[in-house]
């Protein structure tokens, strides 16, 4: 997850869109319930929902973006409480 979300500004603008979601998908899976750092999946959360966001799949935007905010907030990681503020 670490990779993907560092990656992720570039996958965005190159449009990978198919193969961000795919490796977020799998990497959120196992990153809950497995102890792996909130704020990481936080900001996996976020770049998730800006996915979901350009293929016009609003409902999953915010569910992740409201789980993203939850993690977000409760680990101080106020990057990522305004980023999803902003998508």
């Amino acid at each position: 997850l670490r990779a993907l979300v560092a990656l992720g500004p570039v996958l965005l603008r190159e449009g990978a869109l198919e193969i961000i979601a795919q490796h977020l998908e799998r990497g959120l899976a196992v990153a809950q319930g497995s102890g792996a750092d909130p704020r990481l999946q936080a900001r996996s959360l976020a770049l998730r929902a800006e996915v979901a966001k350009r293929v016009g799949d609003l409902a999953a935007a915010e569910k992740d973006l409201a789980e993203a905010m939850v993690l977000a907030h409760h680990t101080g990681e106020t990057a990522v409480e305004a980023r999803a503020l902003v998508l």
